[in-house]
């Protein structure tokens, strides 16, 4: 009898973690078929930018997104152009993206 309802709660436990998986792939396509929504009905480049934040926070459930635009500066600075997500707090006006000698790639950095 053990064994029997060990292997049950094993199955319902492997049903939980299918389902939770299965809830973040409708999520993340609902997120992805309302992006692309926006960028066939889009007239401008910011108000598409502002809407994708929009949806990424909202439908993805993200605390924060934004995107930003890199500069051809030697600070390598991203002036961030779109936001949305954890209200409380903006970005700055303009992030810091140095690079470190031995990677090729860092986070940025905020000034």
């Amino acid at each position: 009898m053990a064994f029997i309802l060990s292997d049950y709660l094993r199955g319902i436990e492997g049903i939980r973690r299918a389902e939770k998986q299965l809830r973040k792939v409708i999520r993340a396509l609902k997120t992805l078929s309302e992006c692309n929504q926006v960028v066939i009905r889009a007239e401008e480049e910011t108000e598409l930018l502002s809407d994708v934040c929009k949806i990424m926070a909202n439908v993805g459930g993200y605390s924060l997104v934004w995107v930003g635009y890199a500069q051809d500066d030697k600070e390598k600075s991203v002036i961030p152009v779109a936001q949305a997500g954890f209200e409380k707090e903006t970005l700055r006006t303009s992030i810091s993206c140095g690079l470190a000698p031995e990677m090729d790639v860092a986070p940025p950095k905020k000034q």
